[in-house]
């Protein structure tokens, strides 16, 4: 087998191909596809010339682990990673729409409300099992969770992939910082940091919008510790983020099911890794929770 990035082109099974069905862009990559005559629909992952060898061996090593826990997602790699630093990896193509794109095409948020509870149960019950082989993504956000044809949920870039109990670097860090946990803004990795940022995905889809951009929140860290700022970089006290749990806000007929996915986000985006919740059983619970009879029309902080 033979498998080369050019500059324009691929060289595989010792035929060329050319990069002209471009798909995405991403931080480590472009995304492009081509069609295999045995294989049919192949992705290309070529890696950006600017990388530098040590994100180039991050996202390498990102894919070496996915091959090691085959639960994980649909990227079936066709070219065997060895070694070597390759410029580019292969992978079969899985149909399906990703929930950013799923998003923006579909009905008003409001119509689809179910929908998205389904589609955060159902990571949920994936990132459950990563968990449970010691596996962190790094990277979740709307942008990598794939919605197949069936309704169910696949996780997709293994860029930024490691094992949980991996040591932090303060030096290095990796992932999309909008959506990254506490821990993670300071290297470290946790079981439940991938919860976290499925609530900020969660956040985001439920108003179709930046929502905590537009509450005037965002995690940054901290000169000797992290502490969750506002935009005008004023502290909030105590390290305490408000989630508007105002119904009055929402039609009358979706407030049940707007609800239990705003229950769900505060116990996710807990500072405490250790208070997340990690079982898509207890997402369950959280997400079937219904508002009380007077509705609160306050912030409420944790």
């Amino acid at each position: 087998m033979t498998f080369r990035i050019n500059e324009s082109s691929i060289t595989y099974d010792n035929a060329e191909y050319p990069l002209d069905n471009w798909i995405s862009r991403g931080g480590f990559a472009e995304i492009f596809a081509i069609n295999h005559p045995s294989k049919g629909k192949v992705v290309v992952k070529k890696f950006h010339d600017f990388l530098s060898p040590r994100a180039l061996n991050t996202a390498i090593n990102g894919y070496k682990t996915r091959t090691r826990h085959t639960e994980i997602g649909p990227e079936t790699l066709i070219y065997p990673l060895r070694g070597d630093l390759p410029r580019g990896i292969a992978y079969l193509y899985v149909e399906g729409q990703t929930m950013d794109s799923y998003i923006r095409v579909s009905a008003p948020i409001g119509q689809k409300i179910t929908e998205i509870r389904q589609m955060i149960q159902k990571t949920m019950e994936k990132l459950e099992k990563i968990i449970g082989h010691g596996v962190v993504h790094r990277d979740i956000k709307d942008s990598n969770l794939l919605l197949k044809p069936d309704g169910d949920i696949n996780l997709l870039d293994f860029d930024t992939l490691t094992e949980s109990h991996e040591p932090r670097d303060e030096d290095w860090n990796v992932g999309t910082p909008y959506f990254m946990s506490p821990e993670h803004w300071i290297g470290a990795n946790s079981p439940s940091m991938d919860v976290f940022s499925l609530a900020i995905t969660g956040l985001n889809i439920l108003n179709d919008t930046d929502t905590l951009k537009r509450l005037g929140m965002y995690w940054c860290p901290g000169q000797n510790e992290l502490e969750t700022t506002r935009i005008d970089n004023s502290k909030v006290i105590d390290k305490k983020v408000p989630i508007i749990l105002n119904m009055d806000l929402y039609p009358e007929d979706i407030r049940t099911e707007i609800y239990g996915l705003l229950r769900f986000c505060i116990e996710a985006l807990q500072f405490d890794p250790q208070r997340r919740p990690i079982t898509a059983e207890t997402t369950r619970q959280l997400l079937a929770m219904t508002p009380p009879k007077t509705t609160y029309t306050g912030p409420s902080t944790f």
